[in-house]
Parts: C-alpha cells; structure tokens; sequence
C-alpha cells in the first residue's frame, strides 16, 4: 500500500499530506483514506480494492459524481490529477488499482423530501458511496432529488 500511496502523492500533488485509513466496512469494495494538510481534512482518496471493475467503470461513476457537483447536488466533488485525469491507474507489487481524489465535504447538508439533514462526517463518505451505486439506484437518487427541488 505504501508504493501505491508514494503515486498516488505524485499523481495529485499531495506533497506534505497526511494519508489516515478509514476503517472498512463488509462489503467494502474500496480503501478509503482522509488526506490532510497542516491538520485540516482536505481530500478523501478512494483506491478501487478489488479487481472487479474497468478504468471505464470508475470513470464514468466519477464523471457522474462530477455532474451532480456541476449541477447543485450536495456532493464532494472529483479532484482530477496533475494530469487532468478524474481516474488514475497505478500498478504496484503485481497489483493494478485505480485511485480517484474527491473534495472532502467540510459543510454542507441533504435536505430532500427523502433524507433528513446528514451528519457532516458521513457527506464524504456518502459521496463516494455514490460511485458504488447501480444505474438504477442512481437514477432513484437522481429522481429523489429533482423532486426535492
């Protein structure tokens, strides 16, 4: 994990950034860290854990997280790399991972018809739980929340 870390670092210039785990959880299909600076929560690393899914899923799941940023909607939006990239692959000990960088949501709060006010802790965390999300759970959502509106 250190190597893919080290790349990850020089992929998004996060020179001087403290990397914390997040505890997982079952089912989890990612490693969740809080990358911050000078002591203030910045940025949350996502890298893909399980090798099920293509460069082009975890695109077109951060290009929708970046449409709903775009379009008002309550998330923490995708950091592209250096390179301008909203995915990064990185390969390290045998291992192929992908690694996208979201805003961490520092205030903000849901109010839909559907959700009650979230805490702001957990807007992050919902965010990225986004990109695991079926097409069809992300047209509910979607649908959720233009009725809200």
């Amino acid at each position: 994990m250190r190597k893919i870390l080290e790349q990850a670092n020089k992929l998004y210039s996060l020179e001087g950034c403290i990397f914390t785990p997040v505890s997982g959880h079952e089912g989890g299909r990612n490693r969740i860290f809080i990358v911050s600076r000078d002591g203030n929560k910045q940025f949350i690393l996502r890298i893909s854990a399980i090798g099920d899914r293509s460069r082009n899923d975890y695109l077109a799941e951060t290009e929708f997280v970046r449409f709903l940023a775009e379009n008002g909607a309550p998330v923490a939006d995708v950091v592209p790399s250096a390179q301008g990239r909203l995915v990064e692959c990185i390969e390290a000990d045998g291992d192929v991972v992908y690694v996208s960088l979201f805003d961490y949501a520092k205030v903000m709060s849901f109010h839909t018809a559907a959700f009650a006010d979230i805490p702001v802790e957990s807007l992050t965390l919902f965010a990225v739980t986004l990109i695991g999300m079926t097409r069809h759970n992300l047209r509910v959502f979607v649908r959720l929340c233009s009725l809200s509106g």
